[in-house]
Formats: structure tokens, sequence, C-alpha cells
């Protein structure tokens, strides 16, 4: 009987280090790209992503939501601080924070806009929080499904 309990305990250990050595090769970090395609020409989208109040109906706080958003500006999300770092004119507009890095990009696609929000999640070193956030958590998907939505059905058909 002391035989077949050690079998099983040397099983679950051999598991347990195949699971670890698995996570430990996963990257530090997750990147989460949504694409969606926005009826409007890419300057249109452009500055509707410049009114601050169009970033207070998709979740975000900012520090004035009278103005136009710019470079250095702080905006606010799920209790997560980002700084605007990057604005390209009708191109592309990146966000910094910590853990997440945001970038919104713009594509020209006949008359319309391909518009692209990716995600990019320092996840870190440890293993069973990387496992966590690969297998469990999907937050980061369904954030990216929802800003690229919101902002295609707020920015569609504007003049």
């Amino acid at each position: 009987m002391k035989k077949k309990s050690n079998l099983g305990l040397n099983i679950f250990y051999v598991i347990f280090v195949i699971i670890v050595a698995f996570a430990i090769w996963l990257p530090n970090y997750i990147v989460e790209d949504q694409g969606v395609s926005v009826n409007a020409e890419p300057s249109q989208v452009y500055q509707c992503l410049l009114k601050s109040n169009n970033w207070s109906l998709w979740g975000w706080e900012l520090a004035d939501a009278s103005s136009l958003l710019g470079k250095n500006m702080n905006l606010k999300w799920q209790g997560q601080n980002f700084v605007i770092t990057q604005l390209e004119p009708d191109e592309f507009m990146n966000l910094s924070g910590k853990p997440v890095s945001i970038s919104i990009t713009l594509e020209a696609d006949d008359e319309q806009t391909w518009l692209t929000y990716s995600t990019e999640l320092k996840v870190g070193k440890n293993p069973f929080k990387k496992l966590y956030q690969y297998f469990i958590n999907d937050k980061v998907t369904r954030n990216a499904q929802n800003m690229a939505h919101h902002i295609s059905k707020t920015c569609q058909n504007i003049e």
C-alpha cells in the first residue's frame, strides 16, 4: 500500500514540474489585437478619438473632460493610469500604463477605416501568474473587443 501512495505522489510531482516548466517558457507579455471596420475616413476617426467626451462614454476618466486629447494627457480606466505617449494624426495613438499598454492604429480602406485596438499586458516571470493570464483570465481579450466595438460605433458616419 505504501508503494502505491508514493507512486501517486511521484506522478503528481512529475505533472507539477511539467506544468511549471511549460509556464516558464510562456512569453512575459500577452498581446491582443482586435480589428474593426469603421465607416469613416481615417481623419474623421482620428478626430473622433481626440474628443475627450467620447472617451468618457467608453468608460475612461480624464483630468479635463472638456478639452481635446493630447500628448502626455493622463487618463484612467478601471483603476489603472495611462498616459498618451504618441499621437500621429490620422494614423495612430499610443497609451502607456503599468502593466498595460494600448495602441490604436488607423488604416485607410477605400472609404472606410480599419481600426486596430492592440493591448499589451506585461505578465511577468511568475509561472503561475502566466498560466492564469494565458488560460483563465480573458479580461484582456474582452476589453480589446469592447473598446474596438465602442470606438467603431461612436465614430461611424461622422461628419
